[in-house]
């Protein structure tokens, strides 16, 4: 059987897809707990603008951070993401990085 799904380094060119899993993300995994009113007017122009910024931040390019795509190689379509970052001055010192997203 042919591989079916790609695993890659995100674009900038990728932040509509991005964006577009997010989105998906957040109105199907926060339904019954965040407010139908906030989840039903949430936009693609809320992901987005933040998405193309993160892609092409200096944390991005210098490998700070590091956000990959889980891609469906017929159709290049975004099927998920994982981003990665280090941790928060708040965060336990026992890990120095993490997962901060992982939407599929």
């Amino acid at each position: 059987m042919a591989d079916t799904i790609s695993i890659r380094p995100a674009r900038e060119g990728d932040a509509p897809g991005i964006a577009r899993v997010h989105l998906a993300s957040w109105q199907t995994t926060y339904r019954g707990i965040v407010p139908d009113d906030i989840l039903d007017h949430l936009t693609l122009g809320d992901y987005e603008p933040r998405w193309r910024q993160r892609l092409t931040s200096a944390e991005i390019a210098s490998g700070v951070e590091c956000t990959f795509v889980a891609e469906e190689i017929a159709s290049s379509t975004i099927v998920g993401f994982a981003h990665g970052a280090p941790t928060r001055p708040t965060r336990s010192e026992a890990a120095n990085a993490i997962i901060q997203r992982i939407p599929l």
